[in-house]
């Protein structure tokens, strides 16, 4: 094991922020590693309260939003404000833990206890001496053979002795089916707000046929030398030396549109278990190593530089907050990035939501959903830059489905053409206006922002086929709403109504107003997807001239940002005094970064009100915010606040309540708080932002305590790949080639 791209631990987890996460995309498990009771929290992709269909546009939603339409032309932000709750809808529904492992051991007087998760091959390992014997558990997810693995042995023959157990939060039981263990049950049909809740939702479960909620199914089988006892609810084991776990999961879910009413998932979850234990523990580790290596590999970064790699990771992180001198921390956040990129987004599973993947609350924050605003696109930051493309395809699948209740919700709701999408999204597709306020349940720009990512792939991949099957088709049907929704304010076209996303402005008699003629992110992010539109025009044989004669017709009177008196960007539609000041989200800088649309070095005006922009927002905030500045700081290639956001990002947080500073747990996991895995996505995009600019430029924000490494493999929106040293603040070599070239 590399103890350079390591996490690793001297006592087991206490709670979920110090247990390590594993993943193949679809099944998901947080490793305790405990001693007497080891805990192995289970998370599918595809459990999700509700149903399909469970939600749908409300008619006459559309007569509060042409009331609000109509006060934001005339001005009257506060009459729009308050119309605007008549056009609110639902809200998501929540991702649901699965259940949980336990294997409990009567081991005591523990000695030279150790975990550890090695970034490198995506293993679990802990061990410890009990009575003179030493204890080892190894364990992966596969994602060529969908099974989690888990090898308990000792050095000592037939000293191995424990009993394996399921418990779930969820409506279920637990049997034994001959010698495996199993757990079925079923998820609540829906989620309603309600006041008395800590989280402000519960979950129903429902009688009615056609509302039944989603159907799951975990099995058990262990393989061992002991000898192997199935009581009615748990597997024992005695005097073994061995025992090789395989556990398969699944649903009943076939797609947002379906659920299957058959047994063929249970028959699918033990097909996968037979199949895998025919395999044997070794041939499962091969495979998953070597499907794992095939995308870890690709871009590889590393500091010549300190580094305390030596320290278990929570003595690490203190150590760091006295001295940072530790350039392999840095390092080590990055492969942990990769690490979680490709454990919760695969070809075929679901894209990651709000906590990835890993969710073991029964009604977890914000409904653990897709938040479209900034933090699931911030989840495939990074990915294209990485190579891994093979991880962004459940976005390109999420967009398409949400296309379908998309184009509902802009028919219903806008009596519009094309597809919307707003604040919120769940496995269901849910597209609608969100529900109990304007700032962030009214902003419909996602679809622009979720389709401008989608040609970002085009762009870095330069594959015509998806170009003309899947991005095209949704970036047309996308601008034909915008296009839809465009208003003449007198001096520019807009989108109006909108909102900039979460935040909230004054009237003049110090109301609290959102809803205004236009802002600045929404702008900006319909006027990057036209431009992208008449560029994939030129790529593609099957370009629309009709959709493209309207959109030049409307670019030259758009204004993607705008540059107030005070030299800063304008966030809405007019220099509005803002409700929070030092408000989490940097909306209005979106053109800045991700965005694309400011160039740095030709438009040095832009750049400066950019600046000033982020200067009057603070230099704080939660952990995905954390991350966004850091991206934008770096954009502007402003070393020194780039390199403190970066330290600030590796503040250890030690509790859940929700506030607006944020950092990191003991496991690295970012800490919103309380955890949100955008920012672990987030960070690495503003450390390669750092080390190569939009255009290209090599080191435009390289920090002094990163003053020497190495970038292999970084991808270019070209298709070329990027190889590159450097020593002591300058480049000593560098190289540019492509996949087909030898390396």
């Amino acid at each position: 094991m590399n103890s350079s791209s390591r996490l690793f631990y001297t006592s087991p987890a206490q709670s979920f922020h110090e247990a390590l996460p594993m993943g193949n995309g679809s099944l998901g498990a947080v490793a305790y590693s405990g001693i007497q009771s080891d805990r192995y929290s289970l998370n599918l992709d595809t459990l999700w309260s509700g149903f399909p269909g469970n939600k749908r546009p409300d008619p006459e939603a559309y007569e509060a939003y042409r009331k609000t339409k109509n006060y934001t032309m005339d001005g009257e932000y506060r009459k729009a404000y308050l119309s605007a709750a008549g056009f609110l809808g639902n809200r998501s529904e929540v991702y649901l833990p699965l259940g949980n492992l336990f294997i409990h051991t009567s081991h005591s007087d523990i000695r030279s206890y150790v975990r550890a998760l090695d970034l490198e091959n995506a293993l679990l390992e802990s061990s410890y001496l009990c009575c003179g014997v030493t204890y080892t558990k190894n364990a992966f997810l596969s994602y060529p053979d969908r099974v989690f693995v888990l090898r308990f042995s000792c050095d000592k023959k037939g000293a191995l002795s424990f009993h394996a157990s399921f418990d779930s939060q969820l409506k279920s039981c637990v049997f034994t089916d001959g010698n495996d263990l199993v757990m079925q049950g079923e998820c609540p049909y829906r989620s309603y707000d309600t006041p008395e809740n800590k989280c402000g939702y519960a979950l129903e479960y429902s009688q009615e046929p056609d509302k039944k909620g989603v159907k799951f199914y975990a099995r058990l089988r262990i393989m061992t030398d002991g000898v192997l006892h199935a009581d009615p609810k748990t597997l024992s084991v005695t005097g073994a030396s061995e025992a090789i776990f395989l556990l398969a999961a699944d649903t009943n879910f076939l797609s947002p549109f379906a659920l299957d009413d058959t047994d063929a998932f249970r028959a699918n979850v033990l097909t996968t278990l037979s199949l895998a234990a025919a395999k044997g523990f070794q041939t499962l580790k091969d495979a998953h190593t070597a499907d794992y290596h095939a995308l870890f590999d690709r871009t590889r970064l590393t500091f010549s530089g300190p580094s305390r790699d030596t320290l278990p990771t929570d003595e690490r992180l203190a150590a760091f907050q006295e001295d940072p001198a530790d350039a392999g921390l840095y390092a080590l956040l990055f492969d942990y990035g990769k690490y979680l990129a490709i454990s919760s987004s695969r070809q075929g599973t679901q894209a990651s939501n709000l906590q990835g993947l890993w969710n073991e609350c029964l009604t977890p924050p914000w409904r653990s959903n897709y938040t479209l605003n900034i933090n699931t696109e911030m989840n495939y930051y990074p990915l294209l830059a990485c190579g891994l493309f093979d991880c962004f395809e459940p976005l390109v699948r999420f967009v398409k489905d949400r296309s379908v209740t998309g184009k509902e919700a802009a028919r219903v709701l806008y009596h519009a053409d094309g597809f919307v999408l707003h604040h919120n999204s769940d496995i269901w597709g849910f597209a609608l206006p969100a529900s109990t306020a304007a700032e962030w349940g009214f902003w419909n720009a996602a679809g622009a922002w979720l389709c401008r990512e989608l040609y970002r792939y085009y762009r870095y991949t330069g594959n015509v086929e998806y170009l003309e099957a899947d991005a095209y088709p949704l970036m047309k049907q996308a601008a034909l709403f915008y296009l839809d929704e465009l208003c003449d304010n007198g001096e520019c076209l807009s989108v109006c109504p909108t909102t900039s996303p979460e935040n909230a402005f004054l009237d003049e008699n110090g109301e609290k107003c959102a809803v205004t003629r236009a802002s600045a992110m929404t702008d900006s992010l319909v006027y990057g997807l036209f431009c992208d539109i008449l560029d994939a025009g030129t790529h593609t044989a099957k370009r629309d001239r009709a959709l493209e004669a309207r959109i030049r017709a409307a670019l030259p009177r758009m204004k993607p940002f705008t540059i107030g008196a005070d030299g800063k960007t304008v966030e809405w539609d007019e220099p509005h005094t803002p409700v929070e000041l030092h408000h989490r989200h940097v909306s209005h800088l979106y053109a800045l970064f991700p965005g694309g649309l400011i160039d740095v070095k030709n438009d040095p005006q832009t750049a400066k009100a950019c600046k000033a922009s982020l200067v009057e927002r603070g230099g704080d905030g939660t952990g995905w915010s954390l991350a966004w500045k850091l991206c934008l700081w770096a954009s502007l290639g402003e070393k020194e606040e780039a390199s403190r956001l970066l330290k600030r990002f590796l503040t250890p947080v030690e509790t859940d309540t929700v506030c607006c500073t944020g950092g990191v747990y003991k496991n690295l996991l970012c800490a919103h708080p309380p955890f949100q895995i955008d920012g672990n996505f987030g960070v690495i995009a503003g450390l390669l932002n750092m080390l190569v600019s939009e255009d290209g430029t090599l080191l435009p924000a390289l920090p002094n305590e990163l003053c020497s490494g190495k970038l292999i493999g970084y991808r270019l929106k070209d298709g070329k790949i990027l190889d590159f040293e450097w020593k002591d603040g300058r480049v000593v070599c560098q190289k540019l080639r492509t996949a087909n070239d030898e390396k």
